[in-house]
């Protein structure tokens, strides 16, 4: 166990009206290793001149909020970042990259990105259910857990097949309307040239390095297109 977790403990003994003393500390430091047990002192030292919290605001201690919520943050923050990447053109190649499920292949391309930016819409309607947990209002995170729930996981699973063009940022309604498969390029010479004009610095680097892994993910598609055209022709031929 981390000093972290000790002082976590150690603390909601405090705040509940105990005395701050060794007596109140968690067993679980009785089985720390003599090397840890003064560092864990020195974490759980302070916690003692702390005031007790007073009992309208335990709620605050609840494990759903003192796990849940950092925990959802983290992984919202996850999705948001590569969803909002992709979404402003500067990410593209999760379009036209090879499904990592063989079966998806058949499809043209992934809605990858869209289906990031439902997800952290997901968490963002579970996240309210925690503090109405904590808060013991069990009517209020049912409720979060039914229609807007639900409401917000319905594009998560259309997400998943299709994705209307009409939703889609300019660049990928421009790449749709071009073909909209692993076989066409989603940079435009347009958008490679005004990559090209950006300033020295990550951003272009990042952009210039995606518009080759588009590029080489395309020429794969092409030459499996090929192979596979070349095979039918075999095939027709011998019959």
């Amino acid at each position: 166990m981390s000093c972290t977790v000790l002082a976590t403990q150690c603390w909601r003994h405090c705040v509940g009206g105990k005395v701050a003393s060794t007596r109140c500390w968690p067993r679980a430091f009785v089985s720390l290793e003599p090397s840890l047990r003064p560092k864990a002192l020195a974490v759980l030292a302070p916690l003692s001149a702390l005031p007790p919290l007073p009992g309208s605001m335990s709620w605050l201690l609840d494990d759903a909020l003192l796990i849940g919520v950092p925990l959802l943050s983290v992984v919202l923050v996850a999705l948001v970042i590569p969803a909002c990447m992709a979404l402003r053109g500067n990410w593209r190649s999760w379009t036209v990259a090879p499904p990592a499920i063989p079966r998806l292949k058949h499809r043209p391309t992934t809605y990858f990105s869209f289906s990031l930016l439902c997800s952290a819409l997901v968490l963002l309607t579970v996240m309210p259910s925690l503090v109405f947990e904590a808060l013991n209002m069990e009517e209020a995170r049912v409720l979060m857990w039914t229609v807007p729930f639900w409401t917000a996981m319905a594009p998560l699973m259309l997400s998943i097949a299709w994705w209307p063009a009409c939703l889609g940022p300019k660049w990928c309604r421009q790449w749709r309307a071009a073909g909209g498969n692993r076989k066409v390029l989603p940079w435009r010479r347009e958008d490679i040239a005004a990559a090209m004009a950006l300033p020295d610095g990550r951003r272009k680097d990042k952009i210039l390095r995606n518009i080759e892994v588009s590029k080489s993910f395309v020429e794969l598609a092409l030459g499996q297109a090929a192979r596979h055209g070349g095979a039918h022709l075999s095939s027709g031929l011998r019959s």
